[in-house]
């Protein structure tokens, strides 16, 4: 807080403990992000949903906290592709947006070996959040291509200017060249 001109004596610290869902699964990878022109925020995690057969079960959720409580959590994504990383970020017109990495095949086997052949098809898509209509965008690939496509990363200039990152990896490896 120094560095930044602000003197840590006159900071007040608050800290709550509210549960947003439970019965989740193990690696939710949680992604917190803040509007910056108002008490807006979003939190979006992977859900295992039970219902589901296994290598089409991971979905994209989320909950938004609207400057005094946090909606009840709902699906960004609910369809037959495994969702994963979800990064979150508010561009400068207040709109959310969702990006993460996606199994680019929804007939996924519950056998299928988890190889070069399969880590080409993770790719990486987004989704726009509309706060005023409470409601999600349908999905839309950013990659489409036979390269392995993950670790995205969303952030905004003070214009509101949003840019998207992630690594790519043509031989399909998950480490390295």
């Amino acid at each position: 807080p120094q560095a930044l001109g602000i003197n840590p004596q006159a900071l007040a610290v608050t800290t709550a403990a509210n549960v947003l869902v439970s019965n989740v699964y193990t690696y939710t990878e949680p992604a917190l992000t803040l509007d910056p022109s108002n008490d807006n925020a979003l939190i979006l995690w992977v859900h295992d949903d039970v219902d589901k057969p296994l290598g089409q079960n991971f979905d994209l959720s989320y909950s938004r906290w609207d400057g005094t409580t946090w909606s009840i959590p709902a699906r960004v994504t609910d369809d037959k592709y495994l969702d994963g990383a979800p990064q979150g970020v508010w561009d400068g017109y207040g709109k959310g947006l969702a990006m993460g990495q996606r199994l680019n095949d929804p007939a996924l086997p519950i056998s299928v070996t988890v190889d070069t052949t399969t880590t080409r098809k993770i790719e990486i898509a987004w989704a726009q959040y509309d706060p005023a209509a409470d409601t999600w965008s349908v999905p839309a690939w950013l990659t489409t291509n036979t390269a392995l496509d993950d670790d995205p990363h969303l952030t905004r200039n003070e214009a509101g200017d949003v840019l998207a990152t992630w690594h790519q990896n043509p031989a399909g490896l998950l480490s390295g060249d």
